[in-house]
């Protein structure tokens, strides 16, 4: 059983806008952490190395785009761990509109990140939990998709025998999941039970063992940034965004590299009107997937 989860951001990013195609990578939306982040990200791979043996992460699983693994990279190494890229944990993308405009990216893929990290820094043999839909999501069914997520990850812990997680994720992905974590409830617009979500931010969550705890979770960090010279910085929550939200795709022509293939299917309808891809009973349509 999982007994403690920590939730960190990416660290301090370059900015980005629109459909632009960033370098490193050549994956759209996809920038990288500027010299701040990267000392950020070392600071956090101290933190975590400080920490007494059995407080440490055993796994730690990162969004698959590039600025998260940048972030998780160094406390991956400094702990002897092998980084876990998951898509679970990726981005939020509002629902793409109009219409017309197509999907949006994909995160990288295992053989596009493997170029850019020393050899067996990322794991091969991790399957991936889940897959964030192209159309889109909105601020409800993000926070579906992470309590979906902390469903799966917590049988493949409970299957493999963990018990310490680092996640590192984005900001609107890490509030979701620590309000799936501790059962708050958000509106359909995302607002809600606060999570500080500033870049490489930690927060805490611990699982209770003893009297009328046991089982239930509590937040013992907060976004917190005390590992950080410059503390909080570029905090971020749904206030930033309309109630409403929506974000253009890539383009109706747009052809993604970056598409995993199903093992039941090679052409993938991720998501059809009808459909909540996010359902308890979704069954394998977002699982079980392999690049």
């Amino acid at each position: 059983m999982v007994e403690r989860i920590y939730v960190v951001r990416h660290g301090f990013r370059m900015n980005w806008q629109g459909n632009e195609t960033f370098p490193i990578t050549g994956r759209p939306r996809d920038p990288v952490l500027t010299a701040h982040g990267l000392d950020q990200a070392r600071c956090l791979a101290q933190y975590f190395l400080s920490l007494p043996e059995a407080e440490q992460p055993q796994l730690v699983i990162s969004s698959r785009y590039y600025r998260c693994m940048q972030t998780a990279f160094p406390t991956a190494k400094a702990l002897g761990l092998q980084l876990l890229p998951e898509p679970g944990l990726s981005e939020w993308f509002p629902p793409a509109w109009p219409p017309d405009s197509g999907k949006h990216p994909f995160p990288p893929s295992v053989e596009d990140l493997e170029e850019q990290f020393p050899p067996n820094a990322i794991s091969r043999t991790w399957r991936p939990l889940l897959y964030a839909s192209p159309q889109g999501e909105t601020a409800e069914q993000l926070h579906k998709r992470t309590k979906r997520f902390l469903s799966l990850l917590e049988a493949r812990c409970e299957q493999i025998g963990v018990k310490r997680v680092l996640l590192c994720s984005h900001a609107a992905t890490i509030i979701a999941l620590g309000r799936s974590i501790l059962a708050e409830s958000a509106g359909t617009d995302g607002r809600g039970y606060p999570i500080g979500a500033g870049t490489a931010s930690l927060s805490l969550y611990v699982r209770g063992e003893q009297g009328g705890d046991a089982g239930r979770w509590t937040q013992l960090l907060n976004g917190s940034a005390d590992h950080l010279p410059e503390g909080v910085e570029r905090e971020w929550n749904f206030d930033h965004v309309p109630s409403n939200v929506t974000e253009p795709g890539m383009g109706a022509d747009w052809v993604d590299s970056a598409q995993p293939l199903l093992e039941d299917k090679a052409d993938t309808v991720w998501m059809e009107d009808e459909q909540d891809p996010y359902r308890e009973d979704a069954g394998p349509t977002f699982e079980g997937a392999k690049l």
